[in-house]
This record gives structure tokens, C-alpha cells and sequence, in this order.
């Protein structure tokens, strides 16, 4: 379970620390208010037709089917409490965190495809703002979690190309 949660933590940490200032600390109670399903199919737009996701989101408390997803991500949260109390500073200092619903078919698809993080820009909302910050990860990288090895791995194939027998990650204790 505790390499989930670092794959897990590991997959939004691009999105979360991309020039984002901290803000106030949160709590593991608080984090969930944040938190959104995003339906299949939304994509930010970086031009004209901007629509906000929370326009489409859907507040992962009020929704019991999601819970598992809720549930994965405050075990994150707090994981990253344990680890990296800056890194908590950083998801609290997010607008939204969404789980996306689009189907992916592996765990790079989900990670290249339908897991993003993005600023509003003045071309979005106009020069006055606010600038919210949002991140979203793939419901597939919460339900299909892969060992860390796997994850490494999946990191290097497009790096070294796959097959190769100059590195890779194997399992710990193995």
C-alpha cells in the first residue's frame, strides 16, 4: 500500500509544483473541499471557448460512488504530510484537484493523456483574474495503481525504449 501512495503522489507532483506558490496549510479533513470528478472528455482549453471545470465538476463529497477515489487521494495527502510537508502546502494552495472519468487504456495513457495541471491565463479570464490553479489525475492511476518498479520502468521505456537491457527498476526484495 505504501508504494501505491508514493506512485500515487508521484503522479501528481508534476502538476502540483509547476510554479505554485504554497499557501495556508490544510488539513486532511480540509483537503476533500478541493476535490472534484471531472465527467469524461472535459480538456482545458488554452484559447478562445475557455470553460472553467468546475463549471462540469461534480464535489467528490457529495458523490458516494467516488469514494474510493477520495479516499486514495487524502491517503496521498497525508502521505505527503509523513514525507513532504511543503508538497501538502502545494495541493492546499490549489484550486480544484479533479479525478478525471475518461477510460484510459495503460498507465501512460492515463498519466500523458488524461492527468494535467494547469494556470488560468488572462487570455482565459481576463487580465484582472483570478488565476486559479487546477490539477487532475486519471481515474485509471487511482484504481490501477502499479508497483513503483512498474512505474520507474514506464518512466524509462520512452527514455531508453522498451526492451532494453541497459537499465530498469525490479521490485523491492526481490
Amino acid at each position: 500500500m505504501f508504494r501505491c501512495m508514493l506512485v500515487l503522489c508521484a503522479s501528481i507532483v508534476t502538476g502540483a509544483l509547476a510554479n505554485f506558490e504554497a499557501q495556508a496549510a490544510c488539513t486532511a479533513s480540509d483537503f476533500p473541499n478541493n476535490v472534484y470528478v471531472l465527467p469524461a472528455g472535459f480538456k482545458p482549453q488554452t484559447t478562445s471557448g475557455y470553460q472553467s471545470p468546475l463549471t462540469t465538476a461534480v464535489s467528490i463529497r457529495s458523490s458516494t460512488g467516488y469514494r474510493n477515489y477520495l479516499l486514495a487521494l487524502i491517503d496521498a495527502f497525508n502521505l505527503a504530510g509523513r514525507v513532504a510537508p511543503f508538497f501538502q502546502d502545494h495541493l492546499c494552495g490549489l484550486t480544484a484537484i479533479f479525478v478525471t472519468l475518461d477510460q484510459c487504456s495503460n498507465q501512460v495513457d492515463c498519466r500523458e493523456n488524461y492527468s494535467w495541471g494547469y494556470r488560468e491565463n488572462p487570455d482565459q479570464v481576463g487580465a484582472s483574474g483570478p488565476f486559479n490553479r487546477y490539477i487532475a489525475i486519471s481515474q485509471g492511476l487511482l484504481t490501477n495503481t502499479p508497483t513503483l518498479s512498474n512505474y520507474y520502468n514506464a518512466l524509462l521505456d520512452p527514455l531508453l525504449g522498451t526492451g532494453r537491457a541497459v537499465a530498469s527498476y525490479s521490485a523491492a526484495n526481490s
